[in-house]
């Protein structure tokens, strides 16, 4: 069989399911008066669109949720591919890997329900840095563990390279080791983003309900039986992922002689 015969058909039919859910979305927030047994809305409007951003808080949510997952994502990444290489090239490498995999095979709210005595104590609750720290500590783990497998000889010759020229450690991160890894770099960040972007166990235990992010918010809506409002905020809450995997496919996958 061709395979050029068969790739269009499977192509039209991943992308089917991939649009579908936020086809689905954006049919949802314009339906009304969808009642048993009626198959289609008796009625579509943009009433819930309006109303999101006539409310005046939704724009609050969105850059919270932003600015959280941004602030996760950048330290978590930074932290991860520091911690990976010194737990590379240490002797106990295994087991310090090990304890990384630890906070993020932890379900968000058990976890965020161990640690919230602590940041009580610490005074870290109902705070958005308390929140960045909860949500830091599982993204770190993961980037800790996805720069794991990065470190090899090359590497460590070419940072040694770099000393033996005169460079400094500052030099050896800015000048070698980050260019080589920055489409590495770009991943964990759109990976660890993606964990705070769609929290929502760890920011309502932690939170405690004063931050207010655009998960929470779609929550409370689906607790008000308000789905058109619902499934509008959803629209929004899928918007950065696409942005982050169109970007993921532009520039990482066009990186030559990238270690991914």
């Amino acid at each position: 069989m061709n395979n050029s015969a068969t790739r269009k058909p499977l192509a039209f039919v991943l992308a089917v399911c991939c649009l579908f859910p936020v086809a689905f979305l954006l049919f949802q927030s314009a339906a009304r008066r969808w009642v048993y047994p009626n198959l289609l809305p008796q009625e579509f409007n943009f009433s819930a669109w309006r109303t999101l951003f006539q409310s005046g808080h939704l724009g609050g949510n969105l850059l919270l949720s932003l600015g959280t997952a941004t602030a996760v994502g950048s330290g978590a990444t930074l932290a991860g591919f520091l911690t990976s290489k010194c737990i590379s090239y240490h002797r106990w490498r295994k087991p310090l890997l090990f304890c990384a995999y630890i906070p993020f095979v932890i379900s968000p709210v058990i976890f965020g329900v161990c640690i919230l005595f602590l940041f009580i104590k610490l005074r870290l609750a109902d705070g958005f840095f308390g929140v960045v720290l909860a949500q830091g500590i599982i993204a770190y783990g993961f980037a800790t563990v996805f720069f794991g497998r990065f470190w090899n000889a090359q590497l460590r010759a070419t940072e040694e390279l770099v000393y033996t020229l005169g460079g400094s450690v500052w030099d050896a991160l800015v000048r070698a080791l980050f260019p080589m890894a920055r489409g590495a770099l770009f991943v964990c960040f759109c990976q660890a983003f993606l964990i705070s972007w769609f929290d929502y166990g760890i920011v309502l235990i932690i939170g405690g309900g004063k931050v207010e992010t655009l998960t929470i918010r779609i929550f409370t809506f689906i607790n008000e039986a308000s789905l058109p409002l619902a499934a509008a905020s959803s629209c929004l809450l899928v918007f950065p992922p696409m942005l982050l995997f169109w970007a993921n496919k532009k520039f990482v996958l066009t990186l030559p002689n990238e270690r991914l």
